[in-house]
């Protein structure tokens, strides 16, 4: 809806699970890239993927305000129809 809004961000996270990381999944990655992943792997795939702790891991949650953290005002967005949104903010 068209309109002037104030914008809080929420960090719901503290824990990130980096695919780019994982030393399993980049083999997996690399080996469906070349075409070489077996019906083995893709069951080793499933199940690492379904034992993964993705629970909430809310522990000193943010809410950021404002655009950068010394701002003075609050980050405050126009929304028009048919446009894109796009936000950043930064922590530090």
């Amino acid at each position: 809806m068209e309109g002037r809004y104030k914008v809080e961000v929420r960090q719901d996270a503290t824990r990130w699970v980096s695919n780019s990381r994982d030393p399993f999944m980049i083999s997996m990655m690399d080996k469906q890239r070349k075409g070489t992943l077996t019906d083995a792997d893709k069951k080793e795939w499933g199940e690492y993927l379904r034992n993964r702790d993705l629970s909430p891991s809310i522990y000193k949650q943010r809410i950021y305000a404002r655009k950068h953290p010394n701002d003075k005002a609050d980050y405050i967005i126009d929304i028009k129809e048919g446009r894109e949104v796009l936000l950043e903010v930064f922590s530090k």
